[in-house]
């Protein structure tokens, strides 16, 4: 039988599709990314890390204790963004539209106090970066340690955790129509995410 997990990764393969033959995704496994393209990714995720860390300890805020004190813990993402050698100059790009708008769109979902709307609005960018980690596989590659990363044992036990919480508050009720289509909103703002470097 499918868990929750595993039908609500279904209903996003389109879109993780999408994501997995962007540009910018190819061009990791490939190490053909301009030095511009690098340091506006790198800006970008920089800018979405400090707020999404502020969304989700105000997640675990919403989740039962016992789940919460089962969290892994991960060596942190700053690490994966030197592997793609941005340069200072990223330090001078601010963040897009398309940041601000996916940060926007996870934060009214949040505000709603409810921790299994607040995980799945948080989710799709947890566990895509794993899976398109996955996807590229080991390969002797320019930014393998940012696939390293991702596809790591301390990811994969995030994202399994995160997983795991889902399946968890789904035996107590069933997902909405409106948090389904916040999700696949989320997936969306990834896509943008990844395309927009290459602009």
């Amino acid at each position: 039988m499918m868990t929750t997990h595993e039908w609500l990764t279904t209903q996003a393969t389109p879109l993780l599709h999408q994501i997995q033959q962007t540009a910018f995704v190819t061009g990791i496994g490939t190490g053909e990314l301009t030095q511009a393209q690098r340091d506006y990714y790198v800006a970008q995720d920089h800018y979405y890390i400090e707020r999404f860390t502020q969304m989700w300890q105000a997640m675990e805020k919403q989740l039962p204790p016992e789940l919460v004190a089962r969290q892994p813990k991960t060596l942190g993402e700053p690490g994966a963004h030197e592997t793609l050698e941005p340069s200072a100059a990223a330090a001078q790009i601010k963040p897009g539209q398309h940041n601000l708008d996916y940060l926007a769109h996870m934060e009214a979902l949040i505000a709603q106090g409810d921790g299994l709307t607040s995980m799945l609005a948080l989710l799709p960018c947890t566990e895509s970066y794993h899976l398109v980690a996955k996807q590229l596989g080991t390969r002797v590659a320019r930014f393998q340690g940012w696939i390293d990363y991702y596809r790591g044992p301390e990811y994969q036990a995030m994202t399994e955790w995160c997983w795991q919480v889902v399946d968890h508050l789904t035996t107590q009720r069933a997902i909405t129509q409106s948090e389904l289509a916040g999700y696949l909103r989320a997936y969306e703002y990834e896509l943008l995410f990844w395309e927009k470097p290459m602009h």
